[in-house]
């Protein structure tokens, strides 16, 4: 007697929901693991002298994208904790697609009119909530259907909020919301499915040599996962800029504001890091010729230093802003540098030999400066003809975030390579929080006396010098909003 077989539409849409979006998770996160080792697999072909086989060679390229998930790799006499931020974007943008895509295969979601109707029969047919039936609808007579016309549908709740957005519930203005539920779905299905694809990788590379952790592999997945798959389930499902405006006002312009200052200290970090490989391309090309590894062999060696470029992009906005970084048991800053043995990577003799002049502390000091005007800029355009105290809140918010972000990328930029309980395995800046507090705290400082100075030469130009302006008063009262005396003056002005 053969066991009762699963009707063929039940096992479809089982494999439809289930099956077919945990496929596409894996799928995307073993893309970038082919990507590094077929690089990894043609550096190997080229080394004609190398004694090792094809498996060790594959082993590499699995230490290398597990690294980029943040997986902490134990050696027999040492630990490597480091997370190349140029490999990371692999992960980011495995977690990005499966979502968007996971997303944009899901039915899509009706018009406000038409979640409020009852499914049936309508003089357009019977109304079915999915991609195909609305898109032979046209939008105008979409539009123009009237619920009372069909019976009506369900009354709302006497505490229901209209604007509600939550399971994909509609706001007052009658566009349709954001199903978080939904969203929520997308996230952790793509998630969770890439972080057991990472661990279950982690276990399977695990040898006597080299031993993968696999709570830091499903730890720094899920750190780097959750933000990127949720802004590509919003994509997918086109409710990312409805989920912005969302926001309260109070909120957007600090976070776009931060968020521009910040990449204005990137673009300046990364614009010093250009001038200082640059002027130190002879020293970095003569390193590369001592390694002689031959052409492929010098493909493998830039993509390695590609990896890291993004590392020591934040090593050096790091060191323009004061706390530097460390080089093992060295220490690079600007008044002082303690030499170590580095690595052998061409692009790490490009570091300062010495400290930097006197005079150069004052280029240094230019990077806050740009991007406490990129936030008095942001600011000011997008508070004009608010309040003055509004507007340095703005400021000091924006700020904040601003510093907030440069912790979190400085605290991802470092790591540890070498012995676990030696001082000198230490690799980047020596504290994230401590950037990011100097970071706002100066970009704070240039905000507020841009956005003060703006709007204190504004509140004196709309008030001309007269005859009564000669009389004593204080800076207080100058200061006061022009409501309570300025229209007194005005009207013996003009009487």
């Amino acid at each position: 007697m053969q066991p009762p077989r699963l009707p063929r539409r039940l096992t479809d849409r089982i494999w439809q929901r289930g099956g077919r979006p945990l496929a596409e998770a894996v799928a995307a996160s073993a893309a970038g693991l082919i990507f590094i080792e077929f690089v990894v697999l043609v550096v190997w072909g080229a080394d004609t002298g190398s004694s090792t086989g094809p498996a060790a060679a594959l082993r590499v390229g699995a230490d290398l994208w597990l690294a980029a998930h943040g997986t902490t790799l134990r050696l027999p006499d040492g630990i490597i904790a480091f997370r190349p931020l140029g490999l990371a974007l692999f992960p980011l943008a495995a977690a990005l697609s499966a979502a968007h895509r996971r997303a944009s295969a899901a039915p899509l979601q009706s018009h406000a009119v038409l979640n409020r109707m009852p499914l049936g029969r309508t003089p357009l047919g019977r109304v079915s909530l999915n991609r195909v039936s609305l898109g032979r609808m046209p939008l105008g007579r979409v539009s123009r259907l009237r619920p009372a016309r069909f019976g009506g549908g369900r009354p709302a709740a006497s505490g229901a909020n209209p604007g509600d957005s939550r399971g994909g519930r509609c706001r007052s203005d009658g566009a349709p919301g954001v199903p978080w539920r939904a969203v929520a779905g997308d996230v952790i299905g793509v998630v969770g499915a890439q972080t057991l694809f990472v661990v279950v990788v982690a276990v399977i590379v695990r040898t006597h040599s080299v031993r993968p952790t696999p709570g830091s592999a499903a730890l720094g997945t899920v750190a780097f996962g959750i933000p990127a798959a949720l802004l590509g389930a919003l994509a997918g499902r086109h409710r990312l800029r409805t989920a912005w405006r969302m926001l309260p006002v109070m909120l957007r312009v600090p976070l776009l504001s931060g968020a521009a200052a910040f990449m204005a200290l990137l673009a300046a970090a990364a614009f010093g890091v250009a001038l200082v490989l640059a002027a130190t391309e002879p020293e970095v090309a003569a390193a590369e010729r001592s390694l002689d590894v031959g052409a492929l062999g010098g493909l493998g060696l830039t993509a390695t230093q590609l990896a890291l470029l993004p590392n020591l992009v934040l090593w050096g906005l790091s060191y323009a802003l004061g706390p530097g970084f460390r080089t093992g048991s060295g220490l690079v800053r600007a008044d002082v540098v303690r030499p170590a043995d580095l690595p052998d990577l061409p692009v790490l003799a490009a570091l300062p030999p010495s400290a930097l002049p006197r005079p150069g502390w004052l280029v240094l000091a230019l990077v806050p400066v740009v991007a406490g005007v990129v936030l008095a800029v942001m600011v000011h355009r997008a508070s004009l003809g608010r309040r003055s105290r509004a507007r340095l809140l703005t400021v000091l918010l924006g700020a904040v975030v601003c510093g907030a972000l440069v912790g979190l990328a400085v605290q991802v930029s470092m790591g540890q390579v070498g012995t676990v309980t030696g001082q000198g395995n230490h690799y980047g800046p020596s504290s994230g929080w401590l950037c990011g507090l100097i970071a706002g705290g100066e970009t704070a400082l240039v905000g507020l006396l841009l956005i003060g100075g703006i709007d204190l030469a504004a509140r004196r130009a709309e008030r001309p010098f007269v005859a009564d302006d000669a009389a004593a008063s204080s800076w207080w009262r100058r200061l006061q909003p022009s409501g309570s005396w300025s229209s007194a003056r005005l009207s013996r002005r003009h009487p």
